[in-house]
């Protein structure tokens, strides 16, 4: 399985301290903003595609701000604010397009997994993790892909 990642390695400590309270998943992939997933195999191809995307769509801030979890799902997630979510978007959809891919209808936002829940939890754990939660602003130069090693059950 491959994902399309910004690595936040600079932002790790506010991140990691929740991620290892509440995300099952937080030894198996380093602390990151998740831009797409799934993600075709990182063929020369698919490689040089975003490679070529990235040149043409200049650097940017995104500022994470807030904590949130969709209706029926598990995930308590950190979301960009608005021009982060907007220059996020327009970073995947040039991504998207030079590699050919469906447009998935605006259904997919990047974001940052920071735990999981149950459905009776999740109101005021993502309540309690807002009002702990410090904006963190940073700027985007660089993506990395990585996939899934099966047998170790890890991301590289």
């Amino acid at each position: 399985t491959m994902r399309l990642l910004l690595l936040l390695m600079r932002l790790t400590w506010q991140l990691q301290q929740l991620r290892a309270q509440h995300d099952k998943a937080h030894s198996r992939w380093p602390p990151h903003m998740t831009v797409f997933f799934p993600f075709p195999f990182a063929s020369a191809d698919v490689v040089a595609g975003v490679s070529k995307a990235c040149k043409e769509t200049a650097s940017f801030s995104v500022r994470l701000a807030s904590v949130s979890r969709n209706d029926g799902s598990k995930y308590i997630t950190v979301n960009a604010d608005e021009d982060g979510a907007k220059s996020l978007t327009k970073l995947r959809d040039a991504i998207a397009k030079t590699l050919k891919m469906k447009d998935d209808g605006g259904k997919w936002a990047a974001h940052t997994t920071i735990g999981q829940c149950s459905q009776g939890e999740a109101d005021g754990m993502v309540e309690t993790m807002q009002q702990e939660w410090q904006p963190i602003e940073f700027t985007v130069t660089e993506l990395a892909i990585l996939h899934k090693d099966e047998k170790k059950g890890i991301y590289k």
